[in-house]
């Protein structure tokens, strides 16, 4: 999905930095995929969308990364599904002092939700470089992977299902590559997911945008290394 006007915070439109990921590479695609989700989720946030116009996010060249420099974008989408959270930010043009106080109030409660397991600094995420690249984009990996699991245990708990959290899962997978039309199901979270056959197709069916072609590689870490 592509921004219908330009928005216009942070800074993003006055760049002209070269392209920090090549464009459609793997990395990129990966990129598109949490762009697409970011704008589903956050579009109708009056708060990013109109009073101050970060949204939505652009799919091509580098404006993922201008997008979260300042932390506002990251702090609204750790909100939506844990609102118990005050974040402090502040909102619009911003200097780095500001990015980078906003980007550790953030870290600080994203550190709390992920039991410690943030591994980004405030300046990997305000100073957007090819470096830096993959480090957000596994932060925002992270934080996806966890919302999903608190969706999925919400719908246990409202569903007053009776199982165990991994045969929830089991059972979450394999609903979801029959409706995806394929004969593939897993019993584990072991040697039935080692060649990522079920991870790929999962990942299509939470998002079509998701390429399939790792599929047509024998190499098992092309295809655990694809989303």
């Amino acid at each position: 999905m592509n921004s219908d006007y330009p928005a216009t915070f942070p800074e993003r439109y006055e760049v002209k930095d070269p392209l920090i990921l090549e464009a459609d590479s793997q990395i990129d695609r990966e990129k598109v995929q949490l762009v697409s989700w970011l704008n589903k989720e956050l579009l109708t946030d009056k708060k990013i969308t109109q009073e101050y116009k970060y949204m939505p996010i652009k799919e091509e060249g580098n404006d993922f990364f201008y997008a979260l420099s300042d932390g506002v974008i990251v702090k609204h989408i750790i909100n939506k599904f844990y609102n118990q959270y005050n974040i402090d930010v502040k909102y619009g043009k911003a200097g780095l002092i500001s990015k980078n106080a906003n980007i550790t109030n953030v870290i600080k409660i994203a550190n709390i939700i992920l039991s410690k397991g943030v591994t980004i600094s405030e300046s990997n995420l305000s100073t957007p470089n090819k470096t830096t690249a993959s480090l957000v984009l596994g932060f925002i990996w992270m934080l996806f992977d966890k919302f999903q699991e608190k969706d999925i245990k919400l719908s246990m708990k409202e569903k007053g299902v009776d199982v165990s959290m991994e045969e929830f899962l089991l059972n979450w997978v394999n609903k979801a590559l029959e409706e995806e039309g394929v004969d593939k199901r897993i019993n584990n979270f072991g040697s039935d997911i080692k060649d990522s056959e079920a991870y790929l197709y999962l990942l299509h069916h939470l998002n079509n945008n998701c390429s399939l072609e790792a599929l047509n590689s024998s190499n098992l870490i092309v295809r655990a290394t694809s989303k």
